[in-house]
């Protein structure tokens, strides 16, 4: 889970930095969401936000009685980004229990 926690924050950092110059597009957000792990789910642009419902994924190996076999991990975050009093962005993480379009 630890590999998925770094994989949502780097999605953060690299979408906020991409808001500096307004908020990306949808395929740009995709490519930035893949570029970390992940699959963009859904995509919402207003003037004043930018809320993205994304699943990320970690590879592990996962031991049984039968071996070592390899596996995923996936999480579904809500990222929500707006504009702040000081001119830049603010953002918003919510975990999801499961992961639907919004």
């Amino acid at each position: 889970m630890e590999q998925i926690t770094r994989h949502a924050q780097s999605y953060e950092d690299d979408v906020q930095n991409e808001a500096r110059n307004g908020y990306p597009s949808e395929d740009r957000t995709r490519a930035i969401a893949q570029r970390n792990h992940s699959s963009l789910i859904s995509y919402g642009q207003s003037a004043q936000s930018l809320t993205t419902v994304v699943e990320f994924f970690a590879t592990y190996e996962d031991t049984s009685f039968f071996g070592t076999s390899p596996s995923r991990a996936y999480r579904c975050y809500v990222f929500r980004f707006q504009p702040d009093a000081k001119g830049g962005t603010t953002r918003t993480t919510l975990s999801l229990q499961e992961c639907n379009s919004t």
